[in-house]
């Protein structure tokens, strides 16, 4: 009986922390990933790391807040400027991480929904 009562509070206990868990998430977003624990790294580092994503994450943000483009040129001035911002974050998380960890990380990062675009062809 004694275990019983145990398991069913520790199931309780498992089920409002990952309540909790969940409902710090902002609205719309998926799950962030625990970086440190994926990637078998310290907590300073797994700082690093999520401090470069969270740039270019601000930095693709602030140029999705400039509203889509209407011409040709632009959409290409956009898509170039957002391929520079992807090449910069993996160049600085290669400067960190193997290239095992890079490998993981990016499995693990939320796609966007959707089908995949293919390059070239806004939608």
């Amino acid at each position: 009986m004694a275990v019983m009562k145990t398991l069913s509070a520790a199931f309780a206990a498992a089920a409002l922390a990952s309540t909790l868990a969940l409902a710090q998430q902002p609205p719309g977003h998926p799950p962030r990933v625990d970086i440190a624990a994926l990637l078998e790294i310290d907590a300073a580092k797994a700082q690093q790391v999520q401090a470069i994503l969270d740039g270019g994450r601000q930095q693709m943000h602030a140029l999705r807040e400039q509203g889509r483009p209407t011409d040709e040129a632009s959409r290409e001035k956009r898509h170039e400027s957002m391929e520079a911002i992807r090449e910069d974050t993996d160049r600085k998380l290669a400067a960190i991480l193997t290239p095992d960890q890079v490998a993981k990380l990016k499995a693990a990062m939320p796609r966007p929904p959707g089908p995949p675009r293919e390059r070239g062809n806004p939608q």
